[in-house]
């Protein structure tokens, strides 16, 4: 292989790394408010897959078993409403989780994954029913 070669090939990796970091860096979940809003848009179009991909892999799993695939897309739509309109804000971040909260929708918990920052059900109904436990005296 010439000279020539060379150097355009190791241009050609070059670019194709720092494509890659910014696809990692700025991606659709590359922070929990990009997801959020991923999440939010898949729901406003009514696009189930697009919704399942914003969740966690077990959270995908535990609607997938539930039927989600075969519900109507515009439950979904009517869903967004009240997402699109809540001021959701992070109040706890470590490096493998997130807590993002609404006054009016309440709180969504995130969790890294492949692939960046995912909504995950799960914890977010534990942490729910934590605010609603009973407190011993």
């Amino acid at each position: 292989m010439d000279k020539k070669n060379i150097i355009i090939l190791v241009v050609v990796v070059v670019l194709i790394i720092i494509v890659g970091l910014v696809l990692v860096v700025f991606g659709k979940y590359s922070s929990p408010q990009r997801t959020l809003n991923q999440m939010v848009r898949a729901m406003e179009k009514g696009d189930i897959d697009a919704y399942l991909e914003c969740l966690t892999e077990s959270s995908q799993k535990i609607l997938i078993d539930a039927g989600i695939k075969d519900q109507n897309p515009e439950d979904l739509k009517k869903g967004a409403e009240n997402y699109k309109e809540a001021d959701f804000e992070v109040i706890e971040k470590t490096k493998d989780t997130a807590v993002m909260k609404s006054e009016t929708e309440g709180e969504l918990v995130f969790k890294k994954e492949k692939g960046g920052w995912k909504v995950d059900l799960e914890a977010t109904f534990k942490k729910m029913f934590e605010q609603y436990a009973p407190v011993e005296e």
